[in-house]
C-alpha cells in the first residue's frame, strides 16, 4: 500500500511540472499592466476628488450628491454601461455652512470644535457665559430650567475616560461588534437596543424645552481630536457643537472656580 502512495506522489508531480512547463508567460501583456497601473493609474486623482476637493460628507448632503455624481460620470467614462443612480430613501440632508467658537474672556483661544451632524443652526451670534451642569441630575437641571433660554450650556460632566486606542479591527480574534469601547464616540453598536429615554435625552429633552441657545459637549478623542456625531433632531432641536475634549475640560474647571468665562 504505501508503496502505490508513492508512486500515485511521484506520478502527480511529474503531471504538475508538465502542466506548468507548457504555460507560456505572456510578458508583453504583464509589462502593459504593469505599466497601466505605474504609469496611467487613476487611483490618485480619484482619491483626491473624492476626499480632498469634495471632502467629507453626510448621506443626502450637497457634497455627498456630488460624489455620487462624480462618481458615475469617471465610470460612464471608463466605458462601463447603464451606469446609473438607484434612489432611496433616508431623511433630510445637511451641510455646515460656517462655524468659529472663541473664548474671549479670560484670555482670546479659537477653540478646537465641530458642529454636530445635523445640528440646527443658531439664532446668530451668541455671546455668553457658558452654564456648567455637568453631573447633575435631570432633576436638578429641570430646576434650573429658567437659565438655559439662548445660553450656551454644558451639560456634560468633565472628559476623563478619554479614547486611547484605535477602532476594533474586525479581523481582529478578540473583535466583539457591539464593544463599548466606542460606543459614547460613535453610537450604539449594531444590533443594540436603545432605553425609551436616557438620562442624557432626558436633559437635551429639558434644554430644548427650555429654548437653549447652544449644547457644547466634550469629544472622546484626545490632544484636540474630536470625533463629531449627530443625529437629526427634526425642527426646534438645540445647535450642538462637539468640543475637543481638554477645552472643554478647560472651560469647565474656570466655571467652576469661578472665573468669568
Amino acid at each position: 500500500m504505501a508503496m502505490i502512495r508513492t508512486f500515485a506522489l511521484v506520478a502527480l508531480l511529474i503531471a504538475s511540472t508538465t502542466v506548468t512547463a507548457q504555460i507560456a508567460v505572456d510578458r508583453e501583456t504583464i509589462t502593459k499592466i504593469r505599466a497601466e497601473g505605474l504609469d496611467h493609474s487613476q487611483v490618485e486623482p480619484v482619491f483626491d476628488e473624492l476626499t480632498v476637493n469634495i471632502g467629507p460628507r453626510l448621506t443626502a448632503s450637497p457634497a455627498h450628491k456630488r460624489a455620487v455624481e462624480y462618481v458615475r460620470e469617471r465610470l460612464t467614462a471608463y466605458g462601463l454601461s447603464n451606469v446609473h443612480v438607484e434612489p432611496w430613501a433616508f431623511g433630510r440632508g445637511w451641510t455646515l455652512e460656517k462655524l468659529t467658537v472663541e473664548m474671549i474672556e479670560p484670555r482670546y483661544l479659537p477653540l478646537v470644535g465641530y458642529a454636530d451632524g445635523w445640528s440646527a443652526a443658531t439664532n446668530g451670534d451668541i455671546l455668553a457665559a457658558p452654564i456648567f451642569v455637568g453631573g447633575k441630575t435631570p432633576e436638578e437641571i429641570e430646576a434650573l430650567r429658567g437659565q438655559f433660554k439662548g445660553a450656551i450650556v454644558m451639560p456634560s460632566a468633565m472628559m476623563t475616560n478619554f479614547v486611547r486606542k484605535d477602532r476594533p479591527n474586525p479581523s481582529d480574534a478578540s473583535y466583539e461588534p457591539n464593544s463599548a469601547a466606542y460606543a459614547t464616540s460613535v453610537g450604539r453598536g449594531r444590533g443594540a437596543t436603545a432605553p425609551a429615554e436616557t438620562p442624557a435625552q432626558r436633559v437635551m429633552s429639558i434644554l430644548r424645552e427650555a429654548g437653549a441657545g447652544v449644547v457644547l459637549r466634550p469629544s472622546v478623542g484626545e490632544h484636540g481630536t474630536v470625533f463629531v456625531t449627530g443625529r437629526d433632531g427634526g425642527p426646534g432641536a438645540v445647535p450642538s457643537i462637539a468640543l475637543s475634549g481638554e477645552h472643554y475640560n478647560m472651560i469647565a474647571r474656570m466655571l467652576e472656580a469661578n472665573i468669568p468665562v
